[in-house]
């Protein structure tokens, strides 16, 4: 094979990109899985949408699109057992979980970068 095959038949990727999720971290500033919170929220009762926000270090909030009454100790404490128990966790009901530009719904945020 000459080298002008050789190049020819080369094919390389530059990037390959999906979903981009914000990393998230625990109390301890240790990174966690953003898809352990899917995993948590994964067929709780009663919620249609949710997203989940990192405020600070510590410092989360959880935004809940309901049909129905949610059992809010026991998401509480399954974030808990994830992000430590020193966790500041709020939960917050809202109407609906907005669209960013990409036309999907953003369901993990990190505000402080850890």
């Amino acid at each position: 094979i000459n080298n002008a095959m050789k190049e020819a038949s080369e094919t390389y990727l530059k990037d390959v990109l999906g979903r981009r999720v914000d990393t998230i971290y625990d109390t301890s500033g240790r990174i966690r899985q953003p898809q352990l919170i899917s995993c948590i929220m994964w067929g709780v009762d009663n919620v249609r949408q949710w997203q989940f926000i990192q405020v600070a270090v510590g410092e989360y909030t959880i935004k809940l699109c309901t049909s129905g009454i949610v059992n809010e100790t026991d998401i509480r404490n399954r974030l808990l057992h994830v992000l430590g128990n020193d966790a500041y966790i709020l939960i917050e009901y809202v109407d609906e979980i907005p669209v960013a530009n990409s036309s999907k719904r953003r369901y993990i945020i990190n505000l402080g970068n850890g």
